[in-house]
């Protein structure tokens, strides 16, 4: 007998960290599945942002408290807004006195929702009572200024 659960919690955009648009449908059934009778999956979901240059690199620092330092570096490859996909490559590395010591590459691949799709696909699984809040501010409606949604939905 499959495990059942009051609530599924899906936190920090990682439901969008799911390639293929079947992979991600198929998820989110088996989650249905998963819930118990009256159970809530809580999803929050982001919209990527509108730099869209192919090719273009963009670099993060961060200092840590041993005084190592870690960069990344993010390259656009590949968009596809017809399946509202995009994937990048990251490039991880940790420096030590002046020293570059260890490096890791990713490929890392984002699919978006659009909030109403995103609304729909639940409804059709067989969520009800699906409600979406913006910038995890209760009373706050989705806009276009919003950066994250927080989707809650009821088996």
């Amino acid at each position: 007998m499959p495990y059942k659960y009051e609530s599924i919690i899906i936190p920090g955009g990682s439901f969008l960290l799911i390639e293929k648009r079947d992979g991600s449908i198929k998820a989110l059934r088996q989650l249905y599945h998963h819930l118990e009778c009256g159970g809530r999956l809580i999803v929050d979901i982001f919209l990527p942002d509108n730099d869209f240059e192919i090719g273009k690199l963009r670099t993060t620092t961060i200092d840590c408290p041993n005084g190592d330092t870690i960069t990344m570096e993010e390259k656009l490859v590949e968009v596809d807004f017809f399946n509202q996909y995009k994937v990048s490559y990251l490039k991880y590395e940790k420096w030590r006195d002046g020293r570059l010591i260890q490096t890791e590459l990713q490929r890392f691949a984002l699919r978006w929702y659009g909030i109403e799709e995103f609304r729909l696909i639940l409804e059709s699984i067989g969520f009800s009572k699906v409600s979406v809040i913006a910038d995890f501010e209760s009373e706050k409606e989705p806009n276009n200024a919003c950066k994250s949604f927080l989707f809650n939905a009821t088996k």
